[in-house]
């Protein structure tokens, strides 16, 4: 998997009643095709796996300003950072990597997302 750069987003964060709820997160594509994706727990997987299965890095995710390197590879962060990858409905080899967090306020929750990246995967699903 190849980061081939960082879509702009109007919003990083929606309010949510609790921690495991549904989130309709709606960004543009590199293309200019509007994508919109429920972002969950249940839908998603922790950000360390997509690290030790498909050879993307805490240190490019870091370079392209999804968070600081010290917590990406953090341990006890490990399993706050989660992913989706979303195909593009145009180019097939064209895909876009989600990285959000469910967050606690004290009496309330937010979910965080720290970047979409457009990324390149050619061959088997990613996923």
């Amino acid at each position: 998997m190849k980061i081939l750069r960082k879509v702009l987003l109007s919003k990083s964060d929606y309010p949510i009643s609790y921690y495991d709820d549904e989130v309709d997160f709606t960004f543009y594509t590199m293309n200019g095709w509007k994508e919109t994706v429920v972002l969950s727990l249940s839908t998603s997987q922790p950000l360390k796996n997509l690290v030790e299965q498909q050879g993307i890095s805490y240190e490019s995710l870091a370079k392209q300003g999804i968070a600081r390197l010290s917590d990406l590879s953090s341990k006890e962060k490990q399993y706050f950072y989660r992913y989706m990858i979303v195909e593009d409905l145009k180019y097939v080899d064209v895909k876009y990597l989600i990285v959000f967090g469910f967050v606690e306020h004290r009496e309330y929750y937010d979910c965080q997302v720290f970047g979409v990246l457009e990324v390149e995967h050619k061959g088997g699903d990613p996923s």
